[in-house]
């Protein structure tokens, strides 16, 4: 009798050893107690897009700011749609303004989609350094941002100017680097990190190229010239040339200063 209940017991204990075995053999599944709080994103989040196409973080990242402040909305509420890296033909970067003349070069740069909430679109068109960024409405361009922080150029510097873009191309390359290089000596910086980025001409009324000094003695003279306008970082930078390149400065806040070559 003994025997037969030792047997018994033995039996049991494999069969419960057996059925353990088995369901050991299981793979572990563990599900959490609690679901995870996903916390509020306050980035945009981009589609899928080639990398190549896509500006460099800084950049993307001063551009959806720019164009959130000038709607008036949360970055989080934009969304990037497109982007294509671009070889633009000019300094107008495929928007022109009818009243401004570009330099015809090869301009690097990036033409971007944006869209809000309500899926409206922003055409943007910038260059490498997104300086400047152009909202492109129907092949109408308007600056977004602010271009002169950093150096700003005093209101009614240009009072008295006659411009006529329309009778005069854009400065010749060798004033525009003659120009760039002597900003960059003043500046200490290498000459591939000053971008340029327009020029208007101009029949200035005298010798000042339109920045008078208080202090300075003109010549009464009509003096062709250009204003040029360069970019350095977040900085705008005015400069004035004649158009014999006689006369080179740079102007800030109204008040010439010279370059020094």
């Amino acid at each position: 009798m003994q025997n037969r209940q030792l047997c018994g017991g033995l039996a049991g204990l494999a069969a419960l050893w057996l059925l353990l075995g088995a369901c050991g053999m299981a793979a572990p599944v563990t599900y959490p107690l609690t679901p995870t709080a996903t916390e509020p994103t306050t980035t945009p989040i981009l589609p899928a897009l080639d990398p190549a196409s896509v500006p460099p973080e800084p950049i993307l990242a001063r551009i959806f700011s720019v164009l959130a402040a000038d709607l008036g909305v949360d970055v989080a509420s934009l969304t990037l749609r497109e982007s294509q890296a671009m070889e633009w033909s000019d300094t107008a970067l495929g928007c022109p303004d009818p009243a401004t003349t570009y330099l015809q070069v090869i301009t690097p740069g990036y033409r971007l989609v944006f869209a809000d909430g309500a899926d409206q679109t922003y055409p943007i068109h910038t260059n490498r350094d997104a300086a400047p960024i152009l909202l492109c409405t129907d092949g109408q361009p308007r600056e977004l941002g602010e271009p002169d922080a950093g150096l700003p150029i005093e209101d009614g510097a240009d009072e008295g100017l006659t411009l006529e873009p329309e009778l005069h191309e854009a400065a010749t390359d060798a004033l525009v680097a003659r120009a760039q290089q002597a900003l960059a000596q003043q500046l200490g910086v290498p000459l591939d990190q000053v971008v340029f980025v327009s020029s208007v001409y101009h029949d200035w009324s005298d010798s000042a190229l339109g920045c008078p000094s208080p202090e300075g003695m003109y010549l009464q003279v009509i003096t062709p010239g250009y204003e040029l306008t360069f970019q350095h970082g977040q900085a705008t930078y005015d400069l004035r040339v004649s158009l014999d390149g006689n006369a080179l400065i740079q102007c800030r806040k109204g008040q010439p200063q010279s370059l020094t070559e």
